[in-house]
Order: structure tokens, then C-alpha cells, then sequence
């Protein structure tokens, strides 16, 4: 259901956003830039809907993965991408984040950018090995205020947490 709403809207919004179509679009692939490593979530989901769009408009959906300085770069390249409706992006909580974390970011979040589509909702967990005397997020952030510096994480791209 996620996938066809984004499908639709994906299509409906591109071939009305620009006035640069003066022929039928899609009249050649599409770029889907995907700011993360080959592999993750945020991949297989932009792969996942690609596929779906490809076949809907009857053109191919060429991924690009551009990971690195959590999504910047390959935002930056959507960002940068000449607006005729051939390239699109994915983007995650990071990208509004990024906002607030890095004030010279290469874009500007809300104006170098067209929301198109939600395109999936996905949970995110938090585990970590039964020997650290932790239970919960409460004696997780005092343990890490207790131990500064000490406590390594790891994440699909999220820039570290402030404790």
C-alpha cells in the first residue's frame, strides 16, 4: 500500500513539476540517487519502489549510491542535479537533521528541494550486548554521562548523539 501510494504520487508529482517537458516524460531512464551504502534500508526501499516505478512508466531507474558525511553528499548531488525530472533522491530523519547539526550545509533543506513521496515507515531499535549495565534508555543515557567518551555506537548514517 506504501509502495503504491508513493508510486503514484512519485509519478504525478514529476511529470507536474517542471515545466520542462516539452515531450512525453518519460522519454528516457531515470536517475534515483541514493545517499547510503549499497546494502541498507533506505537502498533496498529506493530499490524496491524503483522497481515498481520503472515498470509503472516504462523507463528504468538507474540508482546511484553516494554515501558519506551522513547524506550529504549524495543530497548535495540531487541538490545540484539540473531540475528536468530525471533525478531524484532518497532521503531519511537525517536529512532534516542535518539541518539543525550543520548550519553550511551545500543545500538548503527546504528550498533546494520537492518533497515527492513518502515511501515507507520503518522502526528503528536500539540492542547492545547483555553485559552492559544498561536496561533501558534512561540507564543507557546516564551510564553514557557517567562514562564520557567511553561508550562506542554504531548507525546506518545518523550523526552521534549529544550526551
Amino acid at each position: 500500500m506504501i509502495i503504491a501510494r508513493g508510486l503514484a504520487a512519485f509519478a504525478i508529482v514529476a511529470a507536474l513539476s517542471s515545466s520542462a517537458f516539452a515531450q512525453a516524460w518519460p522519454n528516457k531512464p531515470i536517475r534515483m540517487v541514493v545517499p547510503y551504502t549499497p546494502g541498507g534500508y533506505t537502498d533496498l526501499m529506493a530499490r524496491t519502489v524503483g522497481q515498481k516505478i520503472s515498470e509503472a512508466l516504462g523507463q528504468p531507474i538507474v540508482f546511484e549510491n553516494r554515501p558519506g558525511a551522513n547524506a550529504i553528499i549524495g543530497t548535495d548531488v540531487v541538490a545540484k542535479s539540473p531540475p528536468d525530472g530525471y533525478t531524484f533522491g532518497t532521503v531519511i530523519a537525517a536529512h532534516a537533521v542535518n539541518a539543525t547539526l550543520n548550519p553550511k550545509l551545500p543545500y538548503d533543506t527546504m528550498k533546494d528541494f520537492t518533497y515527492v513521496s513518502l515511501m515507507s515507515v520503518a522502526p528503528l531499535i536500539m540492542i547492545a550486548h547483555p553485559s552492559l549495565p544498561a536496561n533501558n534508555m534512561k540507564e543507557l543515557i546516564a551510564l553514557a554521562k557517567a562514562k564520557p567518551g567511553e561508550l562506542n555506537f554504531a548507525s546506518s548514517a545518523s550523526a552521534p548523539p549529544r550526551i
